[in-house]
This record gives structure tokens, C-alpha cells and sequence, in this order.
């Protein structure tokens, strides 16, 4: 825009206007560059009208300039341009907006929904340790009667400890010391009745 009012007030005498037209037509690739990339990413159809609609007016100006810079419609079309070009940016600030709210509304939604999931993990926790807990504390009691058991010599009932695979592993090994002890009992009892009896 500004390359072409300079131009226009320059004249194509001057000698900075070749210049001018040089900068415009640079500035026009970066600008078809752009647009055309924005193109790429544009998922709404209204603002991809929108975008292909400037992009037209911009080549179209740009074809015109280049053929005839002088011509005196340039600052209507530079306006015309303007307001395209105004009209797109506020209709993406539109789109912005509302995508940000729709991002926003669904981190609300997320962390929501976190915290009810953490509302019934905790429930569900606490319910799990109070579950090992007894199944720990079941197994350890169990222990406990059988050391109990063996140390007031009842070698008859057998030892049987549910829970967790080390505590039935410990279980076990009290139940062949128990076996042992109850063969050890049964032979000095043997031992001790042979002696009375001779």
C-alpha cells in the first residue's frame, strides 16, 4: 500500500521509483506467500473465502500496478484493499476468540472431570488399603497363633496361613517345622515309654 502511494506521488520520472516498484513487487511475493500458507491452514470456509478473496485483489492490484503505476484508481483500490483486508483480520479475531473460549471451555471441562475422577480414586484407595491391610493383618495373626501353637507344644493341628505369597511361604515353613516337631514329640514319647516300661 504504502509502495504504491509513493509511486503515485512520485511519478515514474523520479528516480527512486524504480526502486518503489522493485520493494512492491518483493513485498507482493511475500505477501502471495503468506496468504497462501494461511490458505493451507484455513479450516473455517468463511474465512477461506475471505483469505482467497484477498489474495485475488492483491494479485489483481499488483498485475495493474506493474502494467500501469500511474494510474489514478490506485488509492481506491489501495483502500478497497485496506478494508479487505480489515474485514479479514476482524473476522480471524472473531475465529481466535472463539476458539480460545472453546479451548478454555474444555480445560474447565478437563479439569472437571480430574477432579472428579481424584474424588473417587481416593474412595477407591482407601478401600484397597483397607483391604491389604486385613489381608496382611489376617495372615500375621495366623502367624502368630502358630508360633503360639508350637510353643505350647499342639502339634496336632496343622498350620494353614492365607495372605500374601511370602506370609503362606513363612506359613508353610511353620508347617514343616510343626510335622518335625510333632515326629521329634512322637519319638521322645517313645523313647520315654520304652524307658518306663524296661
Amino acid at each position: 500500500e504504502r509502495n504504491i502511494r509513493q509511486a503515485a506521488q512520485l511519478g515514474p520520472q523520479a528516480e527512486s521509483f524504480a526502486l518503489l516498484v522493485e520493494a512492491f513487487e518483493a513485498r507482493h511475493e511475500r505477501v502471495q506467500r503468506m496468504l497462501a500458507t494461511l490458505l493451507t491452514q484455513a479450516r473455517d470456509p468463511e474465512g477461506r473465502r475471505q483469505l482467497e478473496m484477498l489474495r485475488t485483489r492483491i494479485r489483481s492490484m499488483a498485475e495493474q500496478f506493474t502494467v500501469d503505476p500511474q494510474s489514478p484508481d490506485k488509492l481506491d483500490q489501495v483502500r478497497e484493499l485496506g478494508d479487505l483486508t480489515d474485514r479479514w483480520i476482524a473476522y480471524t479475531e472473531e475465529l481466535y476468540a472463539a476458539e480460545s473460549q472453546r479451548v478454555r471451555e474444555a480445560a474447565e471441562n478437563t479439569r472437571e472431570t480430574l477432579k472428579r475422577l481424584i474424588i473417587a480414586a481416593i474412595p477407591t484407595a482407601l478401600g484397597l488399603i483397607a483391604l491389604f491391610t486385613f489381608l496382611i493383618t489376617r495372615s500375621l495373626r495366623q502367624i502368630s497363633r502358630a508360633i503360639n501353637q508350637l510353643g505350647d507344644n499342639e502339634f496336632d493341628r496343622q498350620i494353614d496361613v492365607r495372605g500374601p505369597a511370602d506370609l503362606r511361604t513363612l506359613g508353610d515353613e511353620l508347617e514343616t517345622l510343626r510335622r518335625r516337631l510333632r515326629q521329634a514329640e512322637r519319638q521322645k514319647q517313645r523313647f520315654l515309654s520304652c524307658l518306663l516300661y524296661t
